[in-house]
């Protein structure tokens, strides 16, 4: 597969991850200033979990009620159904790379900035947790979780980047 055509199915991909998160909060700019996405790949494992910062607040999806204004639906099955197509892209991410005959990124931590429509990643290709033997991917996203908390800002990821990602949400 040519790179050019490979770029654009991953960025469609990882716009996908994002905007099923931004669909989860009604695409809700005004109180929403990040969305935090992770995605797992690593082993035969496929994990994809989310936190936001709303009105200024590092936030749970179970939480949302409490940090945001506006009411969300958080019932079992609207959640499940969040994590449910967020790992369906992971899933079709996992099958671009091994179609593509590339190595699959074992991590993918992304942050998406609504009012400003800027973007970052953190691609990993290490081991995270498949080589401890009481690690899992919920474990490494509650140490990333943490450390945003540490920060209270978004320190702990690359600044706001002006890449070809970010290019996606400003149209």
């Amino acid at each position: 597969m040519p790179t050019i055509e490979f770029d654009q199915k991953f960025q469609v991909l990882c716009e996908q991850m994002i905007e099923i998160a931004f669909e989860f909060v009604d695409f809700n700019k005004k109180e929403v200033d990040t969305i935090y996405v992770f995605g797992s790949l690593e082993g035969n494992i496929i994990a994809y979990e989310l936190i936001y910062r709303i009105n200024g607040k590092l936030t749970e999806v179970h939480k949302l009620n409490v940090a945001s204004k506006k009411k969300y639906d958080l019932s079992d099955a609207r959640v499940i159904s969040l994590l449910r197509e967020g790992g369906k892209s992971l899933k079709e991410v996992r099958e671009l790379f091994l179609q593509a005959k590339r190595e699959v990124p074992t991590l993918l931590k992304m942050a998406y900035f609504p009012k400003t429509g800027k973007f970052n990643d953190d691609i990993s290709y290490d081991l995270h947790y498949t080589n401890h033997k009481e690690w899992t991917a919920g474990d490494i996203f509650n140490q990333w979780v943490v450390e945003l908390k540490k920060s209270d800002n978004q320190e702990n990821m690359p600044n706001q980047d002006k890449g070809w990602f970010s290019k996606l949400f400003q149209s």
